[in-house]
């Protein structure tokens, strides 16, 4: 039997990333790229991306596509707007004819990353937020993910917009001054604390990755026991609970206790977020468990392609 090799690839907002492994589960190749978001380098651009990474990928191995066993590919956005998908679809049959694949949206990717692919659920909160779950019988369910205008609650943004509330309440004397006051006066150099609307508009142009980027400075404040940093937490945990309760409610885990792993940057807050969450699950009685991510999700990506080859062919 020929070397088979199994690409992974997990597309966000910003950048890439790509795996490759062997029947061993051994990593191969690693590489990032730039986005792989349709929204944002359109559907050619889409078609050249992955058209250059499968190219990359036999050169560098010095493979032919024969070689490829399997694809696994997260793209953001995929499956929310069936319009889009049926041109996605047509661009992935184009770019993989020869090659057996399957397309997912990113929350998938990070799922069989953190899970490697075992029944549970994963929430991302990261620039923004969603769930994904997949139970024993393969049913699968997601909650949240509706963007930064519609919800994404407990994302990285949604963290660093109600920071922004916080600000300017304390600013213009809606309440008490607490110490993410100061934190942010002096984290992003503001001289006046109208400077604040200066910043936002023209200088990150409401960009939502760097609004984003605020919840770190959350977690500055957390550290010093800011009440309104500790709530801000407290809420975000609450709503990645409301998320794991909502995919739970959808599909049916059996009376084993539930895995639920995580991806993104809020997590990097440790038991301000976990603990609230942890809280949330006890108190409605889910019968879950927080886990550690096993793998990346790219990895996860790759280990994903090998199990859907194994599922088609009967193993290798």
């Amino acid at each position: 039997m020929e070397n088979l090799f199994f690409i992974g690839i997990d597309s966000g907002g910003t950048k890439t990333a790509i795996t490759v492994i062997d029947k061993n589960q051994n990593e191969i190749l690693s590489f990032q790229t730039g986005t792989g978001h349709y929204l944002q380098i359109g559907f050619n651009g889409l078609e050249t991306l992955l058209q250059e990474i499968t190219t990359k990928v036999l050169t560098q191995l010095n493979i032919t596509e024969k070689n490829i066993g399997y694809i696994f590919a997260g793209i953001p956005g995929y499956g929310e707007i069936k319009e889009d998908q049926l041109k996605i679809d047509a661009i992935t049959k184009k770019v993989w004819n020869n090659i057996s694949f399957k397309v997912g949206n990113d929350m998938e990717a990070g799922w069989a990353g953190s899970l490697a692919c075992e029944p549970g659920i994963n929430i991302i909160a990261g620039t923004g937020a969603i769930g994904f779950g997949v139970n024993s019988q393969g049913l699968q369910s997601r909650s949240s993910g509706w963007g930064p205008i519609c919800g994404d609650e407990g994302s990285a943004y949604w963290v660093g917009k109600k920071a922004l509330e916080v600000f300017t309440k304390e600013a213009d004397g809606r309440y008490e001054k607490t110490p993410i006051y100061e934190i942010f006066k002096k984290e992003l150099n503001l001289k006046d604390d109208f400077d604040l609307i200066h910043l936002i508009h023209n200088q990150y142009s409401l960009d939502r990755g760097k609004i984003a980027k605020l919840s770190l400075l959350v977690y500055k404040a957390a550290l010093e026991n800011d009440k309104y940093a500790l709530k801000i937490f407290k809420e975000a945990g609450e709503e990645i609970g409301l998320m794991i309760k909502a995919i739970i409610n959808k599909i049916d885990f059996g009376n084993e206790i539930i895995k639920v792993s995580y991806t993104g940057g809020v997590f990097q807050s440790g038991d301000f977020i976990f603990e609230p969450l942890k809280n949330y699950l006890k108190n409605y009685g889910l019968n879950a468990e927080i886990i550690k991510p096993k793998y990346s999700a790219v990895m996860g990506s790759a280990i994903y392609g090998l199990k859907l080859y194994n599922e088609k062919n009967g193993g290798l």
